[in-house]
This record gives structure tokens, C-alpha cells and sequence, in this order.
């Protein structure tokens, strides 16, 4: 989502599609949902974190996104509320790598909440059910080209899909 803010807001890309709050005024966001997250664990730690509390899965080794990310966001604010920041073992930036190791037992880390319930059923991580965070999925495109017939397009084309595809997301998600 980094990636893609700073290219779209270099002129680089056209458009594109990111996750967090977009705060750069050159770009602007067209909001389609919020994503809900999950905490997730490797499932030997099942028992150990049914019982654990804020405090506890601070204390407990975590997968963190990069600097600037909607994942580290996330985390963080989840946690600003009890004054506590977790322990960060490992840094990655792709949500396939962060399920990997999560799997492999390295750690905890967030995940999208229909993977991290489809995971969890196949006994691949465990969901600590105490934290959803949330963040936007938006459509995003440099604010100066909002007359632009492509821009207009796409925007026209995103709603479209998304009223028919968001609606199914978040019945999924619920």
C-alpha cells in the first residue's frame, strides 16, 4: 500500500488500489470498506493464548509489518490503548510471508479475517478472539486528474464492481 500511494501520488501509476488511511493531499481516496484483521498464532500456542491477555500477547514474539505500513498501523493502535508495544522478533512485508511464519512457529501477527478463519479450520494457526482491527480498502488516484475521462472510467468501473463484490466481501466477513 506504500508502494502504491507513493507511485500513484509520483504519477507513476494511474490509479490503484491500497489499504490504511491515505493522508498525502495529492491523492485522493475513494473509500470501498474496512477490512477486518485478526491476531493469529502457530496452533501449538492455542491454550497458551485462549488465556492470554493484553499484556501477554505484547509480551509474545510478533510478525511486524515495516515502517509506515497498514499492518504496523494496525498493531499499533491496537495496543496504544493499553499502553503496551509488542515484541517484535522479525520484520516482513508480505502478508503470504507473515502467514508462513506464523505457521512455522516464529510468532504472532495479523491476517485477514476470512483467512485467519479459514486457517484456523485447517489447523494452521490460532485466532485470539480479544482484537479485530480494522483498516480502509480504498481506490486511490492523484486528486488534480479527478476530470480525466481514464480516471473517471475507472472510478465508474470500481464502484460498479465494488457494489456487487463488496457486498459479498462483507457478508463473508460478518
Amino acid at each position: 500500500s506504500t508502494w502504491a500511494i507513493e507511485n500513484v501520488s509520483s504519477a507513476s501509476l494511474d490509479a490503484a488500489f491500497c489499504m490504511g488511511h491515505v493522508t498525502l493531499p495529492p491523492v485522493q481516496a475513494v473509500h470501498l470498506t474496512e477490512m477486518a484483521y485478526r491476531v493469529v498464532a502457530p496452533p501449538a500456542w492455542k491454550d497458551r493464548i485462549e488465556r492470554a491477555d493484553w499484556a501477554d500477547i505484547a509480551a509474545l514474539p510478533w510478525i511486524r509489518a515495516p515502517h509506515m505500513s497498514p499492518h504496523l498501523q494496525m498493531v499499533s493502535e491496537m495496543f496504544a490503548r493499553y499502553k503496551l508495544e509488542p515484541f517484535k522478533v522479525v520484520e516482513a512485508d508480505q502478508e503470504q510471508t507473515i502467514r508462513t511464519l506464523i505457521t512455522a512457529g516464529v510468532g504472532l501477527g495479523l491476517m485477514r479475517e476470512d483467512l485467519a478463519f479459514a486457517a484456523q479450520s485447517a489447523g494452521e494457526v490460532c485466532v485470539w478472539r480479544k482484537a479485530r482491527p480494522t483498516t480502509a480498502l480504498s481506490f486511490i488516484y492523484l486528486r488534480e486528474r479527478a476530470g480525466d475521462p481514464v480516471i473517471a472510467a475507472l472510478e465508474n468501473v470500481v464502484r460498479k464492481i465494488w457494489l456487487e463484490v463488496g457486498v459479498q466481501y462483507r457478508a463473508d466477513s460478518a
